[in-house]
C-alpha cells in the first residue's frame, strides 16, 4: 500500500510539471502621453459679400494663402452667407493671399476674383482676424484687420 501512496504521489507529482502554466505577464510598458492638444488658431478669415438680388446668389468659398502656399478654405456657402476659416500659420509679417470662387454650375468651381498679396503681421499669442467683403459681384473688396 505504501507502494501504491508512492506511486500516486509520483504520478501527482508527474502531472503538476506537464499542467499548462498560466503565462507570466507582459513587462509594464511605459506609457506615452498624450499628444499636446493642437494651438489655439492665429488668423482667422472672415468673408462675405454683398449680394444685389436673391437669384444671383450663388455658392463661394474663399481660399487662403500665407507665403505662396494653400493654408485653408472656408466652407462653401451661398454668397450672401458669412464664411469663416481659422488656422495656425508662422508668427511674423506674413504675405497673405485670397482667391474668391463661385461655383455657377454643378461640380463647377471658378476662380472669380483674386485678391493681391499683402502683408499681414501674425501674432504668435493671440488670433488675427481678416475680414473680406466683396460687392458687384466680386468685382470690388474691402480688406480690414483687427487687432
Amino acid at each position: 500500500m505504501r507502494s501504491g501512496a508512492l506511486v500516486g504521489a509520483l504520478a501527482l507529482a508527474v502531472a503538476a510539471c506537464a499542467a499548462p502554466r498560466p503565462a507570466a505577464p507582459p513587462p509594464a510598458m511605459a506609457q506615452t502621453p498624450p499628444p499636446p492638444p493642437p494651438a489655439p488658431a492665429n488668423i482667422v478669415v472672415i468673408a462675405s459679400e454683398a449680394v444685389e438680388r436673391p437669384e444671383v446668389d450663388s455658392l463661394s468659398k474663399v481660399r487662403v494663402f500665407v507665403d505662396g502656399k494653400e493654408v485653408g478654405e472656408t466652407s462653401p456657402g451661398l454668397s450672401s452667407e458669412t464664411k469663416r476659416w481659422e488656422g495656425r500659420v508662422p508668427a511674423g509679417n506674413q504675405p497673405v493671399r485670397f482667391e474668391r470662387w463661385v461655383m455657377r454650375r454643378i461640380s463647377d468651381w471658378t476662380l472669380e476674383a483674386s485678391i493681391p498679396e499683402r502683408f499681414v503681421r501674425i501674432d504668435e499669442t493671440r488670433s488675427t482676424t481678416l475680414t473680406l467683403r466683396f460687392f458687384e459681384d466680386g468685382r470690388r473688396y474691402e480688406v480690414t484687420r483687427s487687432p
